[in-house]
């Protein structure tokens, strides 16, 4: 929950967001740390389809 939080943040304000992704990378839970990861990829993404626009 708090990853797709963190994810919300960062779409809405990176400067906020993006120290919550660093925070949450840094579990000891390895399902926390996939979420992260796979979110980080997804931001990837869509930031790639903006600049193509």
């Amino acid at each position: 929950m708090r990853v797709r939080a963190a994810y919300a943040l960062v779409r809405v304000a990176l400067q906020l967001g993006q120290p919550l992704f660093d925070e949450l990378a840094g579990s000891r839970r390895p399902a926390v740390q996939e979420a992260v990861a796979d979110a980080r990829a997804a931001l990837a993404v869509l930031t790639l389809k903006d600049m193509s626009k």
